[in-house]
């Protein structure tokens, strides 16, 4: 489980066959409902529950019953007013409610998600997403195309989709993620909320000068009879200092003067 102590090596977490190969690790809160997808545009929908809790050096039960030369190539949660968005190696994809993608029983052969034609091929991701998300695509070549969800109409189940992508020749895509909407608003939110202080300082920064500026005429002249009062009472304090002194250079008695001022 979870609390098993950690190895440098690792740990098994499941016992795989010579042919069988991971493909995902998701955490759930043991209520969720799973989606598996096929390369060649199969899906099935089923409640974790079905699934019972077992050992980590086990080998699972069946998810979805394949045929032959097909694979399982992406799984997902079921996510409330979340659609489900199919990518195919040749640019192609779909978002379809999940709503329309009934829960079945587990080990079942599923529902067509895609038409896996010439033109489409084979499915290369499936995303939970909703509709401010955003799409990040990488292609065998190395390209990397973001685009936004919202451009592309929900559609229903067993279409062949739209072109996200047009890809160069020979080139497919390979790997397909999405980008959570909050993780942006909250980025946004941030620059947002340093933007408005900013302009409330400078609104406040004028009338500040023209409030204080005409008041301030009156107590200049009295804080300027308080400051020589001042300096003539520190120079009379320090006159037994000076008395040894025969002259006192004007150079200094500024100086002076100017530190009192600063005080």
């Amino acid at each position: 489980g979870l609390n098993s102590p950690l190895r440098r090596t690792g740990v098994i977490a499941i016992n795989l066959d010579p042919t069988d190969d991971l493909i995902g690790v998701v955490l759930t809160t043991g209520d969720d409902h799973i989606v598996l997808g096929t390369h060649d545009g199969m899906t099935i929908r089923f409640d974790e529950n079905q699934v019972r809790s077992m050992g980590r050096a086990s080998r699972g039960v069946r998810g979805i019953k394949l045929r032959s030369g097909d694979a399982v190539v992406d799984m997902v949660i079921v996510e409330e007013k979340a659609a489900l968005f199919t990518v195919c190696e040749n640019g192609y994809g779909k978002r379809t409610g999940l709503e329309n993608y009934r829960s079945q029983s587990r080990g079942g052969v599923g529902l067509k998600n895609i038409k896996t034609t010439a033109r489409n091929g084979k499915v290369v991701a499936l995303k939970a997403v909703q509709s401010k998300d955003d799409l990040v695509m990488i292609t065998a070549s190395g390209m990397i195309i973001r685009t936004g969800l919202d451009q592309i109409r929900s559609i229903g189940r067993n279409t062949q989709g739209v072109r996200l992508i047009k890809l160069k020749p020979n080139d497919k895509l390979v790997a397909a993620e999405k980008i959570v909407a909050e993780d942006v608003g909250n980025a946004k939110g941030k620059s947002g909320s340093n933007k408005k202080p900013q302009s409330k300082a400078k609104a406040k920064a004028k009338p500040e000068p023209k409030s204080k500026s005409k008041p301030k005429a009156k107590p200049k002249s009295k804080a300027k009879k308080e400051k020589r009062q001042k300096e003539t009472q520190i120079v009379k304090s320090t006159k037994h200092e000076i008395r040894n002194s025969k002259q006192i250079q004007n150079s200094n008695v500024q100086i002076f003067k100017t530190y009192c001022f600063v005080i």
